[in-house]
């Protein structure tokens, strides 16, 4: 036990609760052979979230970084409880993929990954006696993010620990048929794998491979439930319910091995998959093979090398172990593993290693991921604003978007968004963008996406303009028409009102105004209905005046 973490130990030595929950938690990471500070971290960590002042405490007379460790592994928390508990719709997955990539933007050390991994693990193991619930939650958040995260962090270790939990939570009583048929068989199986091992330890000897190691396993619950659903077959046409594992020393060991088994053994072309030609996305390495033994049973062999089953049960950890046993942690090299291999959950591993690294660490350094007021999680470029944000939620909220609030409070415009930031658009009724926005020197916008949508706001502007003043000059030009046409059709009687001096047109008094005989009017030509009749001082003729000016005309009472 190193001095850091019999510090620790020392620590909880007056609380027995504290101190038996956080060995516990070094215990589950035990098998990733943590470094002394994460193993200090795992120790406290119970006592911390119990009571989060201590954290100080422990930063100024412990240790920074077991502070920070802690400390990381709370914001992880902190993040998907800020996503709250939606129901599952439409897009749903999508925010489940964004609030993934904010959580490992935000972390600064894998270590506190691990750590969060084992406390939950650790919250599911405790979850047998809560409500069902609470239970069928701990499970939904393994599923959307523990497990995936397990899975690209490569740690097979944790990954099947924690859906088999998940899934005993969310259908037990699928979980309990499957339990209960692999138990019914149960020492037949385990029979027949010991056979499996001798019979593969001597096809290796005998074919020159001495230093192969065989071993054997039951196949995990939700794995044998997922490849009954992915391939519509009933438990007893699994194949690889049961797994026999060759492992050598060299890729060329491994293809060496692959021709002993199927020399010996017929395989099943369908069930064959080679992981060390084609890596999974995660960097997964191992060679799938199923074949047919002659009293007509199946099983499911697996053959790689040492050190590609290591990264497959540890996954980076197995680095802090191999390369002449330094320990890499924190070091810059790690970092550049864990973004590559971590950063996008949905891309498919790339032919090039270098350019992989080189797009997902882009990905990591370019964007920002923020909270709208409901929880939701957007995905924006480095560098954006709070008018940014309102453009991608909908264009109509950032054509009326006023002001912001950032972290509940009062920002301008131009102020840069950071990962983890919740932001509240205050908006007017009308859509009134400014043609400043566009301009790349107010800082008002970073994305194309947004400066593309106040563009053609304004596109839009002027090409309504352009066809008002086209229908208004046909207008004009049709009521100089029908004035002319008016004037020309005179009345069978003399009206009492005389247009432009000629007494036979059609007229009307308007009902607006009402003019009476000596008033002072003036005349509004009509489609249809002649010339409308208003007193000079009628607001409708002063809005004439300046939205309709050629559609009046002088008239006078007749004597």
């Amino acid at each position: 036990m190193s001095m850091l973490v019999e510090k620790a130990h020392h620590w909880l030595s007056q609380t027995p609760d504290m101190l038996a929950a956080g060995l516990r938690m070094t215990d589950v990471l035990s098998v990733l052979q943590c470094d002394d500070e994460t193993q200090a971290a795992a120790l406290l960590y119970p006592l911390i979230a119990q009571d989060r002042k201590k954290l100080d405490h422990v930063k100024k007379e412990l240790s920074p970084v077991v502070a920070q460790l802690i400390s990381g592994a709370f914001q992880i928390d902190a993040i998907r409880e800020a996503r709250g508990g939606k129901n599952r719709g439409t897009g749903q997955q999508d925010q489940i993929d964004n609030l993934r990539k904010m959580m490992l933007a935000m972390v600064d050390d894998m270590r506190t990954i691990y750590i969060k991994l084992a406390q939950h693990l650790i919250a599911l193991q405790n979850a047998q006696t809560e409500t069902v619930d609470h239970q069928k939650k701990l499970a939904q958040d393994t599923f959307d993010y523990y497990a995936p995260l397990a899975n690209r962090l490569g740690i097979g270790h944790f990954k099947w620990q924690l859906e088999d939990w998940a899934f005993r939570y969310m259908d037990p009583a699928e979980y309990q048929q499957i339990a209960a048929a692999l138990q019914m068989h149960n020492e037949e199986r385990v029979q027949f794998i010991h056979q499996m091992i001798a019979e593969l330890k001597m096809l290796m000897s005998d074919g020159k491979l001495p230093n192969a190691k065989v071993s054997g396993r039951i196949k995990h619950i939700y794995s044998i439930y997922r490849k009954r659903v992915r391939k519509k077959v009933s438990l007893s046409e699994i194949y690889d319910t049961n797994a026999v594992r060759i492992l050598v020393s060299t890729v060329e060991e491994c293809y060496k091995a692959l021709s002993l088994v199927h020399e010996k053994w017929t395989p099943i072309a369908k069930e064959f998959d080679d992981y060390i030609a084609k890596p999974k996305a995660n960097g997964y390495q191992s060679i799938h093979t199923a074949v047919t033994l002659p009293n007509k049973k199946h099983t499911e062999i697996q053959i790689r090398t040492i050190e590609m089953h290591e990264k497959a049960e540890l996954g980076l950890a197995s680095h802090w172990s191999y390369k002449e046993n330094k320990k890499v942690g924190a070091e810059e090299s790690e970092k550049i593993i864990w973004l590559r291999t971590l950063l996008d959950w949905q891309k498919n591993a790339l032919a090039s290693s270098e350019m992989q690294s080189s797009l997902y660490q882009k990905a990591f350094s370019d964007r920002v991921y923020v909270f709208s007021p409901l929880g939701n999680v957007f995905d924006l470029p480095l560098g954006s604003t709070p008018l940014d944000f309102a453009y991608l939620v909908h264009t109509s909220i950032g054509h009326r978007c006023r002001g912001a609030k950032v972290n509940n409070v009062l920002v301008p415009l131009t102020h840069q968004l950071k990962t983890g930031d919740r932001v509240d658009i205050v908006t007017g009724k009308e859509q009134r963008p400014s043609a400043d926005w566009m301009r790349k020197d107010t800082g008002f916008l970073k994305s194309l996406h947004a400066i593309r949508k106040v563009r053609h706001w304004f596109y839009q502007q002027q090409a309504e303009e352009k066809k008002k003043s086209k229908t208004e000059e046909t207008e004009s030009a049709t009521t100089k028409k029908v004035s002319k046409k008016i004037i020309k059709t005179k009345t069978q009687k003399p009206s009492t009102i005389s247009v432009a001096g000629e007494k036979y047109l059609l007229t009307q008094i308007a009902k607006c105004c009402q003019p009476q005989k000596n008033d002072a009017i003036i005349g509004y030509v009509t489609l249809g209905r002649g010339i409308s009749v208003h007193k000079k001082n009628c607001h409708n003729i002063d809005m004439a005046r300046k939205r309709r000016p050629e559609k009046l005309i002088d008239v006078t009472w007749n004597k």
